[in-house]
């Protein structure tokens, strides 16, 4: 199932997409990126839910997990956690 999780942060708003597979604990990493709170640019923030995300990395930044709530997620394509940029799965709010 394709998730988008919205990260806060102070005046930028953090988004994690990925396809989170609830059998296998596993997920397909789509994008990570942020907006900024108060512009726009164009472009509506993408439509998400909350949770409490913490993402699991190497100390080079690779990802290779990531725990919502209390579930732990395998990432399936470890990368940077700044290289996700596939935008094709993208939803505005």
């Amino acid at each position: 199932m394709i998730k988008t999780i919205c990260d806060g942060g102070i005046n930028w708003n953090w988004y994690l997409c990925g396809n989170f597979n609830e059998l296998d604990k596993t997920v397909h990493v789509h994008y990570y990126e942020r907006w900024h709170k108060y512009e726009n640019r164009g472009s509506n923030h993408p439509k998400s839910e909350h949770a409490n995300m913490t993402l699991l990395e190497d100390d080079k930044r690779i990802l290779y997990g990531i725990r919502l709530d209390t579930i732990e997620y395998l990432v399936t394509n470890p990368a940077c956690v700044f290289d996700y940029k596939d935008f094709s799965v993208y939803v505005a709010e």
